[in-house]
């Protein structure tokens, strides 16, 4: 056997290897799914309406809602109020795109109005990527820690430092997440053990370094053949590339890409080299929109997180206050105070009813008088706006 033979015998082990260990991998860290919600839709219906026309507008409304839920696990409030008109119209003229499957839960009259709940799978990448067509930045709440581990393989041989990790840790830096360096563990075993597979140990690594998620995975290059062009000999190389985000807290495989990309170069070398970023790249929409948004829905233990605006509030104090008052709503489990700037006070809200129910609930007396109580004088909450799980208000006097 010739040097040719026993390098093309030699790519052609690797690539089975390579690609053996990329199914056991992907087979322990399964493909996520899209985000599973459950919404409620309403539709008016009077004695004489056509049923199935009422119970399809019901249909999309519920669509919508849930459409909003996703939305709001990537979308802080503000940008989302900044650029309302153009996500509303793009979201809801194509909302059933949205909608990977879906199933009824229940349906029925209620009075004049004809009511249906059900379960949903939102496609949160093409909800990320409609965003970005937009030009909306979306990006994390509250900072979250990541560890990324990913081994590199160039031709067969191991690269010291890996460019498609340092690629991941910067886009997940730029997106709000705190990077986690694990340099210090780099003997640790469980490493070793995620990289090859092992869900636990991807759970234990999160946990010693008190990260919320462990991406984990390989990117490796084979030869694909040369390409002569004139006085030019062209390399072709092909990257494989398999990576996951692993959830500290159930050990849940949030986001699984696996992918390919093949590239040219004056060396094949070089060419492996463009394949890793090329393949790298590509595996960034993908990983960090379903992270980001499996991440919020973990932390909403799956109950939407409702985002609230609250204009008129003349100091920190009042903020304060109004944070204390909103703690007190019968159906939020969880009220976090996010921002305080020229007047304006934004919040997020876990609450177990959708987004109207709220507002409805800011209005009433009881809240006006916990709000006065705790202000010292007669105030409440005027709602302004609704809208993809945003709720804009202001502050005023009754």
């Amino acid at each position: 056997m010739d040097g040719v033979q026993t390098v093309k015998a030699a790519a052609t082990c690797k690539l089975v290897l390579a690609l053996g260990t990329a199914l056991a991998i992907l087979t322990a860290f399964p493909a996520s799914a899209a985000i599973e919600v459950q919404a409620e839709g309403v539709a008016a219906c009077e004695q004489n309406d056509d049923t199935g026309r009422v119970q399809d507008e019901a249909l999309r409304d519920a669509w919508r809602r849930a459409v909003e839920i996703g939305v709001g696990l990537v979308l802080r409030a503000d940008l989302y109020v900044a650029n309302k008109q153009v996500i509303s119209q793009e979201i809801h003229t194509n909302v059933s795109g949205y909608i990977e499957d879906y199933e009824i839960l229940s349906r029925g009259t209620d009075g004049n109005l004809y009511r249906i709940t059900i379960r949903a799978w939102v496609d949160m990448l093409e909800i990320g990527e409609t965003l970005a067509d937009l030009g909306i930045e979306f990006e994390s709440i509250g900072n979250p820690r990541v560890v990324v581990l990913i081994d590199e393989w160039n031709l067969g041989e191991k690269r010291p430092f890996s460019t498609a990790e340092a690629a991941v840790r910067s886009a997940f830096q730029e997106k709000g997440f705190t990077v986690v360096r694990y340099e210090g563990m780099a003997n640790d075993p469980r490493i070793q053990l995620a990289l090859d597979g092992d869900q636990d140990a991807a759970v234990g690594i999160a946990r010693a370094f008190d990260a919320d998620v462990t991406i984990v995975g390989n990117v490796w290059t084979d030869p694909v053949g040369s390409t002569t062009i004139g006085s030019n000999t062209w390399e072709t190389a092909v990257a494989y590339g398999e990576i996951s985000s692993v959830l500290r807290d159930t050990g849940e495989v949030l986001c699984s890409y696996f992918g390919q990309e093949t590239e040219k170069h004056l060396s094949m070398e070089a060419a492996g080299t463009a394949a890793i970023g090329s393949v790298a790249h590509a595996s960034l929409p993908r990983l960090l929109i379903e992270t980001l948004a499996g991440l919020s829905y973990a932390r909403g233990t799956g109950i939407r997180s409702l985002k609230l605006l609250v204009h008129g509030v003349e100091d920190f104090a009042q903020a304060d206050a109004l944070a204390a008052a909103l703690r007190s709503l019968r159906e939020a489990s969880h009220v976090d105070f996010r921002t305080f700037d020229q007047g304006t006070a934004s919040f997020d809200i876990v609450f177990t009813g959708p987004s109207d129910a709220l507002a409805r609930e800011l209005e009433e007396d009881a809240f006006a008088a916990r709000l006065s109580e705790l202000l010292g004088r007669t105030r409440g909450l005027r709602v302004l706006s609704l809208d993809f799980g945003v709720v804009e208000a202001e502050l005023a006097r009754r």
